[in-house]
């Protein structure tokens, strides 16, 4: 399910990147240096690179500074949902009335 960390939706990397269309031969986890790196595409079409417990993130060649950083709980990686979908070229709505988060690609 999905957590609210300072005011941001943040879900299970996995499952926020292949639910847009990033498949698992793209991700890559790296267990020693708890570091996640995506290759979507052909090299160079989108990459993104997040450090666990880092507020900086890389998409393409541009270093991005993040609101909350990803990070592990209950044996789970959670990242931020609003920036990996729009890293992914989806657009991101926020209903505050139904507390809904919509993700449209």
């Amino acid at each position: 399910p999905a957590v609210i960390k300072d005011g941001r939706t943040m879900l299970p990397f996995r499952a926020v990147f292949n639910a847009l269309g990033v498949t698992d031969d793209n991700i890559v986890w790296n267990q020693d240096s708890k570091c996640i790196e995506v290759n979507k595409g052909k090299p160079g079409a989108t990459y993104i690179f997040l450090a666990i417990g880092g507020k900086g993130a890389i998409v393409g060649d541009q270093l991005i500074t993040l609101d909350v950083g990803p990070y592990i709980s209950n044996s789970r990686t959670l990242v931020p949902l609003r920036f990996v979908a729009e890293s992914l070229g989806a657009t991101v709505d926020w209903n505050p009335n139904t507390k809904v988060v919509t993700v449209t690609k």
